[in-house]
């Protein structure tokens, strides 16, 4: 990659999410990298070996997307723990800004 003269890599979403044919954006695991693509250490590796080689790695963070399935943190005790309280206002699609 040093030969085409990148000074960056940016990856999609890399935390764990449901769905296969999601791009990674509904994330449930905010802190844990998928393992769809390998092990937290075969990341890490990764990382590493970008920045060793002078390589900047920028990681598309997305906190804003939460599904809304059971699987996820909605809810997680029976309250709004990321979105808003009132379920009208808790998603874009309903109109709330």
């Amino acid at each position: 990659m040093r030969r085409y003269h990148f000074t960056h890599v940016e990856f999609l979403p890399v935390a764990e999410h449901l769905l296969d044919q999601s791009w990674g954006y509904q994330v449930t695991g905010y802190y844990a990298p998928t393992s769809r693509f390998g092990t937290p250490d075969d990341f890490k590796f990764l990382v590493d070996t970008l920045h060793q080689a002078g390589i900047g790695v920028i990681i598309d963070w997305v906190p804003a997307h939460f599904p809304r399935d059971d699987s996820g943190l909605r809810w997680f005790d029976g309250t709004a723990l990321y979105e808003h309280a009132d379920p009208g206002r808790a998603s874009s699609a309903s109109g709330a800004r």
